[in-house]
Parts: C-alpha cells; structure tokens; sequence
C-alpha cells in the first residue's frame, strides 16, 4: 500500500520537486544580482512599491540587503508552497478512497482503521521527505557559500515541520469531514487564511497576529532566540492533529 500511494503520485510530485527547483535557484540567483547592484539600489527598489504591494509579496519587515533579510522572503514562498501541497496530499490520502468508491474495501477486517491510516500517512510522509531531499539540495547549490552557514539548517528545518503539520491536517480533515470537495474547500480556506493573518498583522502592525502560524512566524525569526522554540511548537502541535486522527478514525462513517 505503501509503494502504491507513492509511485502513484509520482506524476503530480515530480512537478512540484521541479517547481521548487526553479523557485529556489532563480530566487536565489536574484538575490546575487541585487547584491552586487549595492544596498542603496535595493532601498531605492523597495521605496518605489506602494506598502501594502510590500505586504502581499511578504518584502515587509525583510532586510533584502543581506542573506538574512533575502533568505526570510525565500522562506515566506516557499512555506505558503509547502502549505499548500502538505494540506491536500494529506486530504488525498484517504480522500481519493472516497471518490473511487474503495473505501469500505479497504476498511475491512482483518486490517484495522488505524493500521490503513498509519500506512496512508507514512506514504504521504515518504512524498513529504523526498520533497524536503530536493528543497534542501537545492538551497545547498545556492546557499553553501552564504554566511551564516547555519542559516541553510534553520530554513530546512523550518520548511519540514510546516510540511508535516499541513500534511497532517489534510489528513485530519479527510477524517472529519466525509464529502471529498467539502474537505478540499475547507482545506483551501485554512491555508489561505494562514496567510490572510500574515498580511493583517503587517498592514495593521499586529505582530502576534502576523506570527500566529508558521508561515508568518519561521521567515521573521531566523537566528532569533525563540526559533527553536516556535519548531518545537510546531511539531507538538503536529503530533497533536496526528493523534486525533489516529482516535477520530476508529470511529468516523465514511460515506460513499
């Protein structure tokens, strides 16, 4: 089952190993030719565009005259990416079961819910780190000769547990909620408003609203000291909804 539900997906993950290549490399390719134009064209460019364009791009608050600032908004697009592919690989999981009309097949005894649920999240989790595999050499190629070098770590680091808590809360929805396109909708909804609440906090200078989530939390705190401290979190909260999948399962109706 395992084998099945990666080498099944290997269309849809292939493209998105290929758009974060090009994400990271031209990125990061910017960053060189903006660095080598000076600071005062960079300020000069980020002076010229209204604040709230600032805002939506996510360049408020970033420092995009060091590798810093520049590597926070690198991080920013690719966390809202992974959000987005975390949450509805996970609602696919059990989801696509749902749409083929298979899902009472594979429920059936001897095989127990939470034995099904624990392959299905464990495929979705190998998608996830191969993914990180590609996310990290990538930044490695641009990034290997950036001070500092930890810096590399932390947005690795950063990248995956956001990866695994968006994974894992589609995994949870596909549970709570039976009907496969209520559960994409709702899916849709939380992860854009993961991002909502990041524009809100910075036009209306709420910075505890801006960091509520990882996506707005992560790119503005590398090399803080509560950095570990939000990852730690972070996981916390995601073994969390993994629990309460794994309780919610045994006694959810799926509907045909």
């Amino acid at each position: 089952m395992i084998r099945f539900e990666m080498f099944s997906r290997i269309k849809g993950t292939l493209i998105w190993a290929l758009s974060f290549i090009l994400m990271i490399v031209a990125g990061m390719n910017k960053m060189m030719v903006l660095s080598s134009q000076g600071d005062h064209n960079m300020d000069k460019l980020l002076e010229s565009l209204p604040r709230a364009m600032r805002v939506i791009y996510g360049m408020e608050g970033h420092d995009l005259t060091n590798s810093i600032g520049y590597s926070g908004l690198m991080l920013f697009f690719i966390l809202i990416m992974l959000a987005f592919h975390g949450v509805f690989l996970g609602t696919s999981l059990l989801g696509r079961e749902s749409q083929e009309k298979t899902v009472d097949f594979i429920f059936v005894k001897p095989r127990s819910r939470a034995r099904i649920l624990f392959y299905k999240v464990l495929a979705g989790t190998g998608i996830v780190l191969f993914l990180q595999l590609i996310i990290g050499i990538s930044f490695y190629s641009q990034m290997k000769e950036i001070e500092p070098t930890s810096l590399y770590k932390q947005m690795i680091l950063a990248s995956l547990v956001t990866h695994l808590m968006f994974l894992f809360l589609g995994v949870a929805l596909s549970i709570a909620i039976t009907q496969r396109e209520n559960t994409q909708k709702v899916a849709l909804v939380i992860t854009l408003l993961t991002y909502i609440l990041v524009v809100i906090g910075q036009l209306y200078e709420f910075p505890s609203v801006e960091k509520a989530t990882p996506i707005g939390f992560f790119p503005k705190s590398l090399f803080c000291t509560c950095f570990y401290r939000g990852i730690a979190i972070t996981a916390i909260f995601t073994l969390v909804i993994l629990g309460l999948a794994f309780i919610e399962i045994e006694q959810r109706e799926f509907a045909d």
